[in-house]
């Protein structure tokens, strides 16, 4: 009798972070599909970010939403100024900011894991401090509105900029005759760092006929929980948080695989 297939995960990461998700696949002979729910790209007019950072001291705060920020932001900052406070709405942003910008840059992050950082947990630790009278949040074109919300109704002057593009994941040809073959065998485990990656891959695998309803009828490992709360509304089989790092990601994905069994 031959062995079943295995079940293929499929990774939504963007740049390097999935990158590595895949290298970790691959030494775990687990098919992956690498869809990462969004490519980064610079905008072609900069004015706006150009103008914004030459007046950066006006702001008490520059928050970083994550790493891809950090990395768009390098292309224009190679050095903060002095003085300069930088918050981060996670552990991984602000280490990327140390990367960036060397360890002497002030940063404050929520403490603990990914499942206790994010928007709520910044507010939390920004009260806690004494809130900033004017905050720079940069971000990309689009994003959530949560903290910038919050904040106002609390009397902070924000102001978002837009310092990259997110461009939504598209299936290739190849991607396409992937999937319509995979759909046949056991369904997937999805990864999603965003609540916004389920969405994105609806809408990508909208050209396959069954595509969505064969990833639902899968599992999803995601890093945070309101993440979670997204996957178990699209109506995911078997959804399990997990840290966001490779080994412990795809520990999680196993688990998530031997819940669903053999369908």
């Amino acid at each position: 009798m031959s062995e079943p297939s295995p079940r293929p995960v499929i990774l939504t990461r963007t740049g390097t972070a999935n990158t590595l998700l895949a290298a970790e696949a691959s030494k775990r002979s687990v098919p992956a599909f690498l869809w990462p729910a969004f490519s980064i790209r610079l905008p072609e007019d900069d004015t706006r970010i150009r103008e914004t950072l030459a007046g950066i001291r006006d702001f008490d705060l520059v928050h970083l939403v994550s790493p891809a920020t950090v990395r768009s932001l390098s292309h224009w900052v190679k050095k903060w100024p002095a003085g300069i406070l930088i918050s981060a709405a996670g552990s991984g942003t602000a280490r990327a900011a140390h990367e960036a910008w060397g360890e002497s840059l002030s940063v404050i992050s929520p403490e603990g894991d990914t499942a206790h950082s994010g928007s709520e947990a910044l507010l939390s630790l920004l009260e806690s401090r004494g809130l900033p009278r004017r905050l720079l949040i940069c971000r990309g074109d689009k994003g959530r509105e949560w903290l910038s919300e919050k904040l106002a109704a609390k009397g902070v002057h924000v102001e978002k900029l837009a310092c990259y593009e997110r461009v939504p994941y598209s299936l290739s040809e190849d991607d396409k005759a992937k999937l319509r073959e995979a759909i046949g065998g056991p369904s997937p485990v999805l990864f999603a760092a965003s609540s916004e990656a389920f969405e994105v891959i609806r809408s990508a695998v909208s050209c396959v006929q069954g595509a969505w309803e064969w990833i639902l009828s899968g599992g999803a490992a995601v890093i945070h929980p309101r993440i979670r709360e997204k996957a178990e509304s699209f109506g995911f089989r078997v959804v399990e948080m997990t840290p966001p790092d490779p080994v412990p990601a795809f520990d999680c994905m196993e688990d998530i695989a031997s819940r669903l069994g053999s369908s």
